[in-house]
């Protein structure tokens, strides 16, 4: 997860294999077990 505290947008960095390292906008989804 990445926020700048001044004027910032939270981000997070995906970890699945499938798009690692990707950043997005946090969406509300879960996974099982989650």
């Amino acid at each position: 997860i990445f926020y700048p505290k001044k004027d910032g947008v939270l981000l997070v960095q995906e970890a699945k294999a499938e798009c690692r390292g990707t950043w997005y906008l946090p969406a509300g989804r879960m996974e099982p077990g989650e």
